[in-house]
């Protein structure tokens, strides 16, 4: 018998191709077989169409909406580990101070360089290497928590503006993204001060129309701009569309 499985139906949609003879309705839950074998329980959002062999249907399947959640898990993550790098690295100063003190108390900084008996000599280079050592093990630290932390912010800038298609309110957004690039392109196109103050009145509210065209790059590259604006409102409506299509 043939086993229920996983269908990319569109680029950030999943769906299943089911194996039944009832027609499934939206809300059933089903019992999904993945590409090593495990089984996995899924809501059916609608059918999209029926098998050719007409022994199964193709569905697609309700979103969990897990992608804001793992990319939130990374951003706590990320902050987690440049805290943890923190200690380390305030951890590895006391150990270089130390390492100086261990050969003579008081032997940090410039005391450093104090005559030292030929005997005492190898006992020194052991102290200033370990001291070095911790010193650039700090340094090493230091630096991987900033990377911790950066990428953590990235992660943070990219969830404020992007729309998952797994998202519960992915349509809404994606219309309304539609409609503000169309009122931008309106007042690039004409460069009336009417489309400018429709535009500052809907979504720049207490900006002159100058900080407005300021803010939207409009005296930069306008030919190019127009090319770019365009493009988005197709993507943005196509998209939409295609979640309306599939999970509407």
């Amino acid at each position: 018998m043939k086993e229920n499985h996983y269908k990319k139906l569109a680029p950030g949609i999943w769906g299943c191709v089911i194996y039944t003879d009832n027609q499934p309705s939206h809300g059933d839950t089903v019992t999904l077989v993945t590409r090593r074998g495990k089984k996995k329980q899924e809501q059916i959002s609608k059918v999209t169409h029926i098998l050719k062999t007409g022994d199964g249907f193709v569905c697609s399947l309700i979103p969990r909406g897990q992608t804001r959640a793992i990319k939130t898990a990374r951003v706590a993550k990320r902050q987690e580990w440049a805290q943890a790098r923190e200690r380390s690295a305030d951890e590895r100063i006391k150990k270089s101070i130390k390492a100086m003190q261990d050969f003579r108390p008081g032997m940090d900084g410039p005391g450093m360089m104090q005559p030292v008996h030929p005997r005492e000599r190898g006992r020194l280079a052991r102290c200033v290497r370990r001291r070095d050592d911790h010193m650039l093990a700090h340094i090493a630290d230091k630096a991987k928590a900033e990377d911790h932390r950066s990428t953590g912010e990235n992660i943070e800038d990219q969830l404020a503006g992007a729309i998952y298609s797994n998202d519960p309110d992915a349509i809404e957004k994606l219309t309304a993204k539609a409609t503000y690039l169309k009122a931008k392109h309106k007042a690039f196109k004409g460069n009336r001060d009417e489309d400018w103050r429709a535009l500052r009145d809907e979504y720049y509210a207490g900006q002159t129309i100058e900080q407005v065209k300021e803010v939207c790059d409009y005296n930069r590259q306008h030919c190019f701009t127009m090319d770019y604006l365009r493009r988005d409102i197709r993507a943005a409506e196509k998209r939409a569309a295609r979640l309306q299509r599939y999970l509407g």
